[in-house]
């Protein structure tokens, strides 16, 4: 459900996970929203925050997303999940540009620096 604060207004609200909701990032400059589902649903969804319409998808973990986060441009996304991974996505193509493995167990939390160069997990 997406409420403006301001009002108490219900803006829209949909399904946009296959299971639960596990986590949410906005894009710096407001118009994207990303949800990540839990459990067994390892796909990233975008919607245009305003009006609640999908705006495509970023499929490829193969587990439940963790944690996410848009970098200060907006350009890429950053995700984290079950799999033991995490992902760099570059939002406008929809596509993936890198795994990064090392984690011996689920990653749950991840924090991107300012620099967009540097991420924590």
């Amino acid at each position: 459900m997406v409420t403006d604060l301001k009002t108490g207004r219900e803006l829209w609200r949909k399904p946009v996970a296959a299971e639960m909701v596990s986590n949410v990032a906005i894009s710096p400059d407001g118009t994207m929203l990303a949800t990540g589902g839990g459990y067994t649903d390892g796909v990233i969804r975008l919607w245009e925050l305003a009006s609640g319409r999908e705006l495509g998808q970023l499929a490829g973990h193969r587990a439940h997303i963790g944690d996410m986060q848009f970098s200060a441009d907006g350009r890429q996304l950053v995700s984290c999940s079950g799999d033991q991974t995490l992902r760099l996505w570059d939002v406008a193509g929809r596509t993936l540009v890198r795994t990064l493995r090392g984690h011996k167990t689920e990653v749950w939390r991840l924090a991107l620096l300012p620099d967009g160069k540097t991420v924590v997990s």
